[in-house]
Order: C-alpha cells, then structure tokens, then sequence
C-alpha cells in the first residue's frame, strides 16, 4: 500500500535546497521513499507531469531514497532498484 505522506522538503545535495519537489511514499507502515524531481523553473504543470511519468514508471528504475520505519529492517524495500539510496536526514 502507498500513501502520499509530504509533498515537498529541502534537501541537501547537488541541488540548491528549495528546489527539489519531495513525494515522499509509505509502503505499508514499513518503509518511506523518498522521490525527488528538480523543480529547473517548471511551472507546477509541467513539475506535476514529470512526477506523474515517474512514479508511473516501475518503482525500481527511479532515483529514489528510503528509510526503514520498523528499526528492525535494515535491508531497502524488496521494490527497490539499483540507484535506491539509503536516506539520510
């Protein structure tokens, strides 16, 4: 099950903070995910289609984070792909 739980975050990396739109997910009260898209002065149209194409596209081919909501997982979601990154805060 997925749930929209935040729409948008400042995040620290190669994009300035505030310009990443953050859709962070939950799967099953486990994990969160974390997908973000650069906002590169799109409209909220066009900022809104490109996360639609994304989280269309199956969940492993995204550039996404996680975090285990359950201590005792350790191991990223089984619907993770190769880019997933463990998320830090």
């Amino acid at each position: 099950m997925w749930a929209v739980v935040s729409q948008r975050g400042d995040m620290s990396g190669p994009e300035t903070p505030g310009e990443l739109f953050r859709v962070a997910l939950q799967i099953d009260g486990d994990y969160q995910v974390f997908a973000d898209t650069p906002w590169h002065g799109r409209s909220p149209e066009e900022l809104a289609r490109e996360v639609c194409a994304t989280l269309a596209r199956p969940p492993s081919t995204w550039h996404a984070t996680w975090h285990p909501i359950e201590p005792t997982l350790t191991a990223p979601p089984n619907i993770s792909g190769p880019s997933w990154q463990p998320a830090r805060f």
